[in-house]
């Protein structure tokens, strides 16, 4: 809600992001920015490193994509940015930055007259590429001019707790995605050529994931947990939507467990709302997860959800999908066929689509809009 006699009324934002890249951050992005220019904001979105994949998506929302920074060095992407932001037009403006890179660039960018937001999206320390007491520094640098910070999770927020990233001059407020614009129905065409290209029949019992093939997302746990559960239902598959490091050597664990026919590597797919739609049952395995977006999308198709029990999980899913202990395959397979029993499967369904309504786009921006003001009305 707009303040009376605040600089919210012509308001305008700033984000400022590493990349527009697909991925969990931008996404998201996408969904906050969309919200915010339906509430008559003017959005502009700064990105750093890469290629402007995004910036369609972005421009028909009604945002301003800024090119001209990205692909440079970060001392003189700040200080072009800094002249930019000095600029009259965002005199006032909010300035929000996602992920590291951008948010130091960010801190060195900003105007007296401009509040720093920023999000944590991860669960990493602040800066997970350096050694620890680097990263404690550029994070004590950044927190100095941060009025607050934003975490996706409470598990997010326990995270910044243990590396001692919580201070008393900033608060950090849980915010959890939001989930629901500009949301596309699967293309019933498209699964029925993915089905022909998989090789699926009704009989077929498929399990997927949507991740990453990385350390992190655990998809080892899946294979071996996949590996017992088909010894006794043979017509099983497994589809795995993802690329990513691993893949080489998650092939090779399954033609070690002879599963190569039985496990499909997907690799990175434009269509992921159809991969869903293929599946008896989504599984994510994940070791860590400072949210989980994919669980959404999952809820929002129908599909019963089984996740690890790690991190943010157990927070999103709430009472809408099975838990099973992180890297234990015997409790996954104990999951996965309790998930075999269709009334299991359709009430799991239903719980899932309920749950999906907490996570709406409208709560998730009504919730940062109070933030935006509080550290607005206290700068």
């Amino acid at each position: 809600m707009v303040l009376e006699n605040s600089p919210f009324l012509e308001p305008r934002i700033v984000h400022l992001i590493t990349t527009i890249m697909r991925g969990g951050a931008e996404n998201q992005l996408l969904i906050l920015a969309a919200e915010q220019v339906k509430s008559g904001w003017q959005v502009d979105v700064i990105y750093l490193n890469g290629e402007s994949e995004l910036i369609r998506e972005f421009t028909e929302l009604g945002a301003s994509v800024h090119s001209q920074f990205a692909n440079m060095s970060p001392l003189l992407q700040a200080h072009k940015i800094r002249k930019f932001l000095h600029s009259p037009d965002f005199r006032n403006a909010v300035i929000h930055g996602h992920l590291p890179r951008a948010q130091i660039v960010a801190s060195l960018s900003l105007s007296k007259s401009q509040s720093l937001i920023c999000s944590r999206h991860d669960e990493d320390q602040f800066y997970p590429d350096r050694n620890s007491y680097i990263s404690k520094v550029i994070f004590k640098m950044i927190n100095s001019r941060v009025q607050s910070w934003i975490a996706i999770s409470e598990a997010v927020k326990n995270r910044m707790n243990y590396f001692g990233e919580i201070s008393s001059r900033n608060e950090v407020r849980v915010v959890h995605y939001g989930y629901g614009s500009k949301i596309l129905k699967p293309n019933p065409e498209v699964v029925e050529n993915l089905k022909s290209q998989y090789a699926l029949n009704d009989s077929s019992f498929v399990i997927g994931c949507v991740a990453r093939l990385v350390w992190q997302k655990d998809h080892t746990t899946l294979i071996h947990a996949f590996g017992l559960f088909q010894k006794n239902n043979p017509d099983s598959k497994l589809i795995l939507v993802g690329d990513g490091p691993m893949r080489f050597q998650l092939e090779n664990l399954s033609k070690t467990m002879s599963l190569e026919n039985s496990v499909i590597f997907t690799g990175k797919v434009s269509s992921v709302q159809e991969h869903l739609s293929l599946l008896d049952v989504f599984i994510l395995p994940s070791r860590t997860e400072g949210f989980g977006l994919v669980l959404l999308e999952a809820m929002h198709i129908g599909v019963p959800i089984i996740s690890s029990n790690a991190s943010a999980l157990p927070e999103v899913l709430g009472d809408a999908g099975l838990l099973f202990a992180v890297g234990e395959p015997a409790d996954l397979l104990e999951k996965l066929t309790m998930m075999q029993d269709q009334k299991v499967q359709s009430n799991y369904s239903k719980l899932g689509k309920k749950r999906l309504a907490e996570f709406s786009p409208e709560i998730m921006w009504s919730k940062v809009n109070d933030i935006y003001e509080k550290a607005t009305l206290l700068k």
